[in-house]
């Protein structure tokens, strides 16, 4: 079965993109081969399995499929269907995906691409399953945004707009005030250097009871701690509550996490400087952000 490749993806004012101007745009930035070349390699293997008789896990097969549909919100098996046929597969679409990204999980290293053809069906079908799509979607967006904003007129040529697209991300940079977005995600850029001590529930509530508040000086925590730095908005939200009137030095917790229980103990908090490369950079993609989503705002529909 063939793919629509004339569906409309998005429209930035009167001009309407389809599946087929993606397409030409991903081959142009050198992206289609590398998929390709992974369907191919997906496709030889489940033909492999299937020469010698291999046995797929259907746990592991039905996991896979449930951590996907959660990912897309997609709960109900007509929210699912629902979905699939509007972007113009079949449920058996995302079986064969599932199948492919199994044995290519298990055995990919040592298998080489051997060219065959692949169809716009399963090349989409690639995207959207893999949750690739969202982001290469995205990346010509940003091309696209970058000229409109700059000109009146279609753009000639995709190395016309590529070359629009990194003169305009040099540039945009130049309305940037430092001290202004530093004030505004001081809290969030704020670095927390946090020592963790993970366990099931039982471990840690004996732990914290037989240790009192003393439980970071024991040998088991001394022993299997480990101490990492983040920024704030990075924590978890549990983390970030727990946080709260915590001063360095001080152990807080437990804290439930998915797979079992975590006391802390901030070893120390610093405040976000301009000079901090690692601050900066963050500022910055945070400043491009904004402005992209600006754009879209401006020029999508």
């Amino acid at each position: 079965m063939t793919y629509d490749l004339t569906r409309v993806l998005f429209s930035i004012g009167a001009r309407k993109f389809t599946c087929s101007d993606f397409l030409e745009a991903l081959k142009f930035f050198g992206v289609y081969v590398d998929w390709c070349q992974r369907i191919s390699i997906g496709k030889q293997l489940v033909q492999e399995a299937e020469q010698t008789n291999k046995k797929i896990d259907l746990n592991i097969l039905s996991e896979m499929s449930a951590e996907f549909r959660y990912s897309e919100r997609l709960l109900t098996s007509e929210e699912f269907n629902y979905w699939l046929n509007d972007l113009g597969f079949e449920l058996a679409d995302f079986e064969s995906y599932l199948t492919r990204a199994y044995w290519s999980e298990l055995f990919n290293e040592d298998t080489e691409s051997q060219n065959e053809t692949v169809s716009d069906k399963d090349f989409f079908a690639e995207l959207y399953f893999s949750g690739s799509f969202k982001g290469l979607i995205r990346s010509w967006q940003k091309r696209l945004l970058a000229w409109f904003e700059k000109h009146d007129s279609e753009f000639p040529n995709l190395e016309k707009l590529n070359e629009n697209y990194q003169k305009f991300e040099e540039e945009v940079l130049e309305d940037f005030d430092e001290e202004l977005w530093l004030a505004s995600f001081k809290k969030d850029l704020s670095i927390y250097s946090i020592s963790c001590f993970e366990g099931d529930k039982e471990e840690v509530f004996d732990l914290i009871k037989s240790a009192q508040e003393n439980y970071f000086d024991s040998e088991k925590v001394k022993d299997q701690a480990y101490t990492e730095s983040f920024f704030f908005r990075d924590l978890p939200e549990a983390m970030q509550e727990g946080l709260f009137g915590v001063k360095e030095g001080a152990a807080f917790g437990p804290i439930k996490m998915n797979k079992g229980y975590v006391l802390c103990r901030l070893e120390s908090c610093t405040s976000p400087t301009i000079d901090d490369d690692e601050v900066l950079e963050e500022l910055h993609t945070l400043f491009r952000d904004e402005v992209w989503r600006t754009l879209e705002v401006k020029y999508v529909s």
